[in-house]
């Protein structure tokens, strides 16, 4: 990266490009996300003011995701706000992953298992059979993911907070206190 940054003239970019794209963890290196690192001085090459952006992010969907979230996610609530704080989670790392096992979601180290393997999570330590794990969100751009994924969270394209909040309404106009009470514990 810092050979591609001195090539392209670009190196009062490697703070934002070491905060952006950096902290993928394979065995004792961290590296960048090349996809990223390279668009991104593509996009500094025709406007040197360009901002960085997720573009690893828009690579694929996330949806597959947003549904095992769906489902349970009184599960994952607190690891996700972890996260989002900047913290670490720990958790046992499944080397077997089946849609199966991934769907139950009974066991939420099959989710963060799942995230670890799509790159939304790296290493914080080398990894040892056996013994818990801890993750983190390796750079700004994968927290952009994690952001977007608490906004979806938040909204009415959530069938489930679409479902709650339409009863808070209802209880609200209703003037039904304790569905009211109920409407928001469940928010």
């Amino acid at each position: 990266v810092e050979s591609l940054l001195n090539y392209y003239q670009l190196n009062s970019y490697k703070d934002v490009f070491k905060r952006w794209y950096d902290g993928y963890r394979i065995a004792e290196k961290e590296i960048y996300c090349p996809w990223d690192v390279l668009s991104y001085i593509l996009d500094l090459k025709a406007n040197i003011k360009a901002t960085p952006l997720s573009y690893w992010n828009h690579t694929g969907d996330y949806g597959f995701l947003k549904e095992l979230f769906e489902i349970q996610p009184l599960v994952f609530e607190n690891d996700f706000a972890k996260l989002l704080n900047h913290e670490e989670i720990s958790i046992n790392l499944k080397e077997d992953l089946s849609y199966q096992e991934i769907s139950s979601i009974n066991d939420p180290n099959f989710f963060w298992t799942l995230l670890f393997h799509c790159g939304y999570l790296t290493l914080v330590h080398n990894y040892v059979q056996g013994k818990e794990s801890t993750l983190r969100i390796p750079n700004e751009s994968i927290f952009g993911c994690f952001l977007e994924l608490s906004k979806w969270y938040m909204s009415t394209k959530n069938n489930n907070f679409n479902y709650v909040s339409s009863y808070l309404v209802k209880s609200l106009y209703d003037a039904d206190t304790s569905g009211i009470e109920k409407s928001i514990n469940n928010l």
